[in-house]
């Protein structure tokens, strides 16, 4: 089965930002507390391929800027999806694992409203190199289930990273006709994938390398340490937002390794030798100058391939190995980091005959399932867009993120004054932050205001009541007072009693309305 690719379609992507949008670093790290990229970087990478693959000449492209899966979703805003738009395309991850549920079912809430195709690229499962047949909790299950149901029910099949996220579908009995593997589409960004050649012979110690290492690898400090101490002009380069809050501001990284840069203390802070990209072509004009890359970050290793530059993956986990074993990515399999891991030898012995000789086939299979499911792309013959990659090519990349104390004289004023908007918190600020292109009605700061003016009333109206209830309270104890006297005037015996327990039971009314 293969769909038509509409003329003039009207497209929702699922993308935090649009590649030709750029905001600052303060803004882009404060934009709903997880960045302008969903809390990791990386992501930005496949959402930026995606956007750019289908924005054809004659469509009409728009990111949702994550608020799709968000939990304000309303009918009314599903309608308009509905009404506004011929097509959704949902670029995903490790989307298939526990931590990832409940946006699973968000999404799935979604999909089975909508009336227009919806389409998944690039999805996968996140499990232990130890794959058992227990590969999933019973709710990983359903949730899978429900949402790759829906899916199907509006596109042919759905692009998944590797072969075994399509054992994790079979698994759940979703078979081969309906189950493509694609592998990541920020491996097509610009077309096919660039021919990899070493820059060097060998590295040596005046070499400018960069780092992606994954904090939570075993091993992974004392690799950084060796690292840096080797090649002087090695540079580290994370991906998590709260990472940028240490350049940035000097925060520190809560749960983070001891050893690893998670405070302004760490050498390679003090060094100036941290930058974290805030978009892809910032993220691959850094990667360029290296002259090697390797660590456990997927998207760090495919912005460096990308751009032209060898890499080779640290893979601690099948989410990564699959990735590289698909698209022939260098690999070593690193649940711990061995003592004697060195990046020259890796740089020596890495092999990139398969990366090439792979960039045909996978990308053919990409534009393939791109066509089996209708969507519009670029790489058809007379939809291409010249006019929005020159667009792309002329904005200036976003330069990467340094530590605050190496930060130069424009760089911090341009930080005063985004700090100087006001002090009602970064999430709020109106000026200079990101909006949205498409989100629900009243997600804004308006509603922000709204609210906040909602229980201002609302905490009028009960001071109100409350004063209103403790007059009352007043006046009820007064008449017991003088009942109280006449009883005592005429009987000591039970009318004195009950007086008392009337007397104990008014002063315990008017305590708690003391405490409101």
């Amino acid at each position: 089965m293969t769909s038509s690719a509409p003329n003039n379609p009207r497209i929702l992507v699922r993308s935090s930002i649009a590649p030709h949008e750029s905001v600052g670093p303060e803004a882009a790290h404060a934009r709903k507390s997880m960045g302008t990229f969903a809390g990791n970087v990386g992501n930005l990478l496949f959402m930026d391929a995606v956007y750019r693959t289908v924005n054809t000449n004659d469509a009409t492209v728009v990111a949702d800027a994550l608020t799709t899966e968000g939990r304000r979703m309303t009918q009314a805003h599903i309608d308009r999806i509905n009404d506004e738009f011929d097509l959704f395309v949902v670029p995903l991850a490790n989307a298939f694992r526990e931590s990832f549920i409940g946006v699973l079912n968000r999404f799935s809430d979604v999909i089975e409203k909508l009336t227009i195709p919806v389409v998944v690229t690039g999805i996968g499962a996140q499990t232990r190199f130890d794959w058992e047949d227990d590969f999933a909790s019973p709710e990983l299950k359903e949730a899978s289930s429900r949402f790759v149901r829906a899916v199907l029910d509006r596109s042919a099949s759905i692009g998944v990273r590797g072969e075994l996220s399509a054992e994790f579908l079979g698994k759940l009995g979703f078979g081969d006709d309906v189950v493509e593997v694609i592998g990541c589409p920020s491996m097509y960004a610009d077309g096919r994938t660039p021919i990899i050649e070493k820059k060097v012979a060998g590295l040596t110690s005046e070499s400018p390398i960069a780092l992606t290492i994954t904090p939570r690898v075993e091993g992974a400090v004392d690799l950084m340490d060796r690292t840096a101490d080797a090649y002087p002009k090695m540079i580290y380069v994370p991906q998590e937002n709260r990472e940028l809050a240490l350049l940035l501001w000097g925060e520190r990284v809560g749960g983070m390794p001891e050893g690893f840069p998670r405070d302004t203390d760490h050498r390679l802070f003090r060094e100036d030798r941290i930058r974290f990209p805030l978009d892809a072509p910032g993220w691959k004009a850094l990667l360029r100058e290296q002259e090697f890359v390797f660590g456990g970050r997927i998207h760090g290793t495919i912005a460096a391939i990308t751009a032209g530059t060898p890499a080779v993956l640290l893979a601690h986990d099948h989410r990564t190995r699959e990735l590289a074993e698909y698209h022939g990515i260098p690999w070593v399999q690193t649940q711990t980091l061995a003592p004697d891991l060195e990046a020259g030898r890796l740089h020596d012995e890495a092999d990139f005959s398969t990366l090439n000789a792979r960039r045909d086939e996978t990308f053919e299979r990409w534009v393939s399932f791109l066509d089996r499911n209708g969507v519009p792309h670029v790489h058809t013959p007379g939809r291409e867009n010249p006019a929005y990659a020159e667009q792309i090519a002329l904005r200036s990349p976003m330069p990467p993120v340094g530590p605050i104390t190496s930060a130069g004289p424009e760089q911090l004023v341009s930080r005063l004054r985004w700090l100087r908007q006001g002090m009602d918190g970064d999430q709020l600020r109106p000026v200079r932050a990101y909006h949205a292109q498409f989100q629900p009605a009243g997600s804004g700061i308006h509603s922000v205001n709204h609210h906040i003016s909602t229980l201002t009333s609302q905490q009028k109206g009960q001071a109100k009541e409350l004063a209103r209830l403790q007059k009352l309270a007043a006046g009820q104890s007064a008449q017991i007072e003088r009942l109280t006297s006449l009883v005592e005037s005429r009987s000591g015996g039970w009318f004195r009693r009950t007086a008392v327990a009337l007397r104990r039971r008014a002063g315990a009314v008017k305590r708690r309305l003391a405490r409101g």
